[in-house]
């Protein structure tokens, strides 16, 4: 009986990160009783989906060749699959058929999770700094991937959805103009075309210098297109 109420206690998740680079992999496991996650599978970059490919054949190969996992017994044995994603055109360059991710990714429907990459940023901030956040007002929170991402809280620090986020800059969050070069924020804030621009542009120096003028990007940003609007 212990062993078995121990196994119920234990969700697996094999979560899919989605976003500049391409798709990548870990498994994780969620204990119920404690509340606590654990890693028992190291993240395996997958990469891009070639667009001769289909999804769900090419990500089963490359899981196996990879890391040797069958996806198909994992599925088999109940687990939840998650996705964090920046947007399913990452995942290769011709677009795909569907939207749906249980569909795309041959899943069982009931089994499938999925959060946009701002979000899920997001609730890892509120996880890893709640002892240092005050316990009322409105959350920003900025990630920097390849591009970057957005997510925000209420003033009870409850997530609100994305589409909540366009609605505040009346438009798509990425594209908002970054005021001191002009140019889409995912470029000008993002760490491809943003801060490893700056480092090519200065002849490859890594410096104190190379952060300041990203970090300026990201005051004026910050200061310009949200606090002077919300003041």
């Amino acid at each position: 009986m212990a062993s078995s109420i121990s196994s119920h206690d234990k969700i697996y998740i094999r979560c899919f990160d989605l976003g500049g680079s391409g798709l990548k992999t870990a498994l994780l496991r969620y204990n119920k009783s404690t509340h606590s996650l654990t890693l028992k599978s190291p993240m395996v970059q997958l990469g891009k989906c070639p667009d001769d490919r289909k999804v769900a054949e090419w990500v089963r190969t490359k899981m196996e060749e990879l890391s040797k996992v069958i996806l198909d017994e994992e599925i088999q044995k109940g687990h939840i699959f998650a996705f964090s994603l920046a947007g399913l055109n990452k995942l290769r360059e011709k677009p795909v058929k569907t939207l749906e991710l249980p569909i795309l990714f041959d899943l069982p429907d009931a089994k499938t999770r999925s959060i946009d990459d701002g979000t899920a940023h997001l609730l890892s901030s509120l996880k890893a700094l709640k002892d240092s956040l005050p316990k009322t007002g409105c959350v920003w929170n900025f990630s920097i991937g390849t591009a970057i991402g957005f997510g925000f809280t209420n003033s009870k620090q409850e997530i609100k959805p994305a589409s909540e986020i366009r609605n505040f800059f009346g438009q798509d969050s990425w594209t908002v103009q970054e005021p001191t070069t002009g140019k889409p924020n995912w470029e000008a804030c993002g760490s491809t075309a943003g801060f490893d621009k700056i480092v090519a542009d200065r002849e490859g120096k890594v410096d104190k210098e190379a952060f300041e003028i990203f970090a300026g990007r990201w005051k004026a940003f910050i200061h310009e297109k949200i606090i002077a609007l919300t003041a």
